[in-house]
């Protein structure tokens, strides 16, 4: 979705930010955490929808991003560039395609069956290996036939596509990374506080994915059976009565947010 016609916005030293989606992998930042572990960063979607909902008004930058290890954003800004992400077109690929005639399609050059390297030096200036593995991943010269989708936009035979080649296998573990960075000034002194959680799976099945999105509402639905959290109606997260008996819970669990703070001048 990141990689499709939406414009992200965000705040920026009290300046309104837009960011068209076919730039948004080019303009990711490198961030570093307070515990040494590095990522690629890009804005995502709208940033300023959360303005009045947590009452930040006079707040001078707020920015939500999305983490990816190091190499994603240079890659998926080629796959944005060739058109792979459009979902407003249908194609069709005959019958026996192979996942190289569905790539193919969107390279700009007959040159492409001359050489991988050159694939590399024509659609991105990082003409690495690690670029070059993980095109080769998602069978970029592949004489595998299409897995299932033959008629559908290009978005969606992607994904299709990814949903095999990604899909998690025997031995892998995903891993879930949110931090929170807060900026702020107290007697003339800046600080930032850093809140960070990060957890790993167990295994292909129980992943860190599907414990931070169940448990939640697992545990909200037993505060709410044991009548800890009193709320009625539909009700989202944001008020201490319910979040915080929830999180709680989840420390107990071994789901928590490590802080920190250090002074910046």
């Amino acid at each position: 979705m990141a990689g499709q016609g939406s414009i992200v916005q965000y705040r920026n030293k009290n300046v309104h930010q837009l960011i068209p989606f076919f730039n948004l992998f080019e303009r990711a930042e490198l961030v570093t955490l307070n515990n040494g572990l590095q990522f690629e960063a890009y804005a995502n979607r709208d940033s300023l929808k959360y303005i009045d909902l947590y009452g930040w008004q006079n707040m001078e930058t707020i920015l939500r991003g999305t983490f990816r290890v190091g190499g994603y954003c240079p890659a998926w800004n080629v796959i944005v560039k060739m058109g792979l992400t459009d979902d407003a077109h249908t194609i069709t690929m005959p019958e026996g395609s192979t996942l190289y005639d569905f790539y193919a399609q969107f390279y700009p050059s007959e040159e492409w069956t001359l050489s991988k390297n050159n694939f590399l030096k024509t659609m991105t200036k990082r003409n690495t290996e690690d670029m070059m593995k993980k095109f080769e991943y998602i069978g970029f010269w592949d004489n595998e036939t299409l897995l299932k989708k033959r008629v559908g936009t290009p978005a969606a035979i992607l994904q299709d596509i990814l949903e095999e080649k990604w899909m998690l296998r025997p031995g892998d573990k995903d891993w879930v990374v949110m931090t929170h960075f807060f900026e702020y000034k107290k007697n003339q002194e800046r600080y930032r506080i850093e809140s960070t959680l990060s957890l790993i799976g167990e295994s292909d099945y129980f992943t860190a994915m599907s414990k931070t999105v169940g448990l939640p509402i697992a545990i909200a639905c037993e505060l709410i059976l044991t009548e800890v959290i009193k709320e009625k109606g539909v009700q989202i997260p944001i008020r201490p009565s319910i979040y915080l008996p929830i999180m709680d819970k989840l420390r107990e669990l071994g789901i928590r947010f490590e802080e920190s703070k250090v002074q910046l001048n």
